[in-house]
C-alpha cells in the first residue's frame, strides 16, 4: 500500500489560489482581446490581413479561455480528493471505535467522527 499524507489546509489554500488566478487570467485575456481589437481597428489597418488577424486572434483567445477554465476543474478535483480522504479517515476511526468491545456493540459511523484539519484553528 502506498504511503498517504494529506495537508488539508494546503489543499484548500492551493485550490483557492487556483480560483483566484483563474479570475485574474480571465480578466487579462479580456483586456488583451480588447487591445488587439483596438489595434486592428485603429493602429494596424490592413484591408485583407486585419480581419484575418482579428478572427485568428479571437479563435486563439477562445482556446486559451477554454484551457484556462480547466484550472477550475482541477481545483474542484483537489477539493473532492481532500473530502474523500477526510471521509475515509473518519470511517476508519468509526470502524475502530465500533469494534472496540470485540462484538461491535458501540455503533459509530463516519458521520459521527470529525477529522481535525492540521493547522486549522
Amino acid at each position: 500500500m502506498a504511503d498517504l499524507s494529506a495537508d488539508y489546509a494546503g489543499i484548500e489554500e492551493g485550490a483557492g489560489r487556483m480560483n483566484t488566478r483563474l479570475t485574474q487570467l480571465a480578466a487579462e485575456l479580456t483586456t488583451l482581446q480588447t487591445q488587439v481589437n483596438s489595434l486592428l481597428g485603429n493602429g494596424l489597418q490592413l484591408d485583407q490581413a486585419s480581419p484575418v488577424l482579428r478572427d485568428t486572434y479571437e479563435e486563439f483567445n477562445s482556446n486559451l479561455e477554454r484551457s484556462a477554465a480547466n484550472i477550475l476543474e482541477y481545483a474542484k478535483m483537489f477539493l473532492e480528493i481532500r473530502d474523500a480522504l477526510q471521509n475515509n479517515d473518519a470511517d476508519i476511526v468509526a470502524a475502530i471505535i465500533s469494534g472496540q468491545d470485540g462484538e461491535g456493540g458501540v455503533e459509530v459511523t463516519g458521520e459521527h467522527v470529525e477529522t481535525p484539519v492540521p493547522g486549522a484553528r
